[in-house]
């Protein structure tokens, strides 16, 4: 309960309407009386707080006055009725601030602090990546841009992902996966897990995640910091390819391998 509390109060909501919605939601139609004895709401306040909530949209009322009933929308009811409101909100935003937003220098290098916002950028780059992208990322930090991920190679955008995991379980439901296979090493020398992410020869986030202190990458479209982690995301993918056919190869087909080895996707 409380929980849903905390949820109801950022539709801005007080804590005595997000409790008057809730026992609605539980009991169906009640009198202002009702409603007061079940929420715990005093009568002398309840109505006040139903008149405000039918206003806004949360609470449907009767016509009849003795006595009037109260009934609240329903969950999907409300969901699809907040989701419209904040959809407009955010595109007036947009268009507003667009209004004034001058163009950026983005050949600086930029700092992006806290695990959510490194992935809150990543997550955003993806989704308007167009022409390629390149991962290096740890199977721990997936689930964090996996559906970003998925996006991309249902439509067939070239994707290279160098995959680590610290237990050695490589199973990710993309086309083309690089799996690392030293993972331990690695760590002991970064301190921590990478995350490389190269979109459209244009932007990059680079740097290292920890999970006892607070992780901190770069982000940038400085050309030359992209092409020079492009390179090395694709530089871990022709060595991967190299020991994987090594193992698994007779020499002819290592000598193949060998041959084409910067096809990489």
């Amino acid at each position: 309960m409380d929980r849903i509390l905390e949820l109801l109060k950022n539709f801005d909501l007080t804590d005595v309407e997000a409790k008057v919605y809730i026992e609605l939601l539980k009991n169906g139609p009640s009198t202002g009386y009702e409603i007061s004895k079940i929420s715990a709401v005093p009568r002398s306040r309840v109505y006040n707080v139903l008149s405000k909530l039918v206003k806004n949209g949360f609470v449907v009322a009767s016509k009849s006055k003795n006595p009037t009933y109260y009934n609240c929308i329903s969950v999907d009811e409300f969901i699809s009725n907040k989701k419209f409101e904040y959809n407009s909100l955010f595109s007036e935003m947009s268009n507003e601030l667009k209004k004034v937003e001058r163009s950026n220098n983005m050949d600086y290098i930029w700092y992006i602090n806290g695990y959510n916002n490194i992935f809150n950028k990543c997550r955003n780059i993806l989704k308007k990546s167009k022409k390629e992208v390149y991962v290096q990322v740890w199977m721990e930090d997936v689930p964090q841009i996996h559906e970003e991920l998925k996006t991309l190679d249902n439509k067939d955008i070239p994707l290279l992902t160098v995959l680590y995991s610290s237990e050695h379980k490589y199973k990710l439901d993309l086309k083309l996966v690089y799996r690392h296979g030293f993972e331990d090493e690695k760590h002991a020398e970064l301190g921590g897990r990478l995350i490389s992410l190269v979109s459209d020869d244009k932007e990059v986030v680079f740097g290292r995640i920890f999970d006892n202190e607070e992780s901190e990458v770069i982000w940038t479209e400085n050309r030359s910091l992209v092409f020079l982690v492009k390179e090395y995301v694709k530089h871990d993918a022709y060595c991967l390819k190299l020991i994987d056919s090594v193992e698994k190869s007779n020499s002819n087909k290592l000598n193949q391998c060998i041959s084409n080895i910067r096809d990489i996707f």
